[in-house]
């Protein structure tokens, strides 16, 4: 016999407050993914929840056209700034791995950097 893994908030919609219609969300009001209290719970569709994420300013754009870059992302360890001195002292032939620790990121992370994976609006 196969089963079907739920997320715990499905099921505690399911259990609480009724059905699921096929391609709908169940959404949180409290913006806790662990959340299961009914109450936080509401249906939504994909478009819905995108939405609700913007209007909460959880999302990486700043608005449906126009993705968050750079030191924009709440999340981002670097500045445009920190990314071009990075550039700059790789070609000068400091080790990438030391350059990381500096920074507090992975040497990886610096590897993209300088070769424009990421971070690529700064010249």
């Amino acid at each position: 016999m196969r089963y079907k893994q739920h997320r715990a908030h499905r099921f505690a919609y399911q259990a609480f407050v009724g059905s699921i219609p096929p391609g709908m969300f169940v959404c949180h009001h409290c913006d806790n993914p662990g959340c299961v209290n009914p109450s936080h719970l509401f249906l939504g569709t994909p478009a819905d929840n995108m939405r609700d994420m913007h209007s909460k300013g959880r999302g990486r754009t700043l608005g449906p056209t126009k993705p968050l870059v750079g030191s924009q992302i709440p999340t981002a360890k670097l500045t445009e700034k920190d990314v071009m001195n990075l550039r700059k002292r790789v070609v000068c032939e400091e080790r990438q791995k030391d350059l990381a620790e500096e920074y507090g990121i992975h040497f990886q992370t610096v590897w993209a950097i300088v070769h424009r994976r990421t971070w690529r609006h700064v010249a």
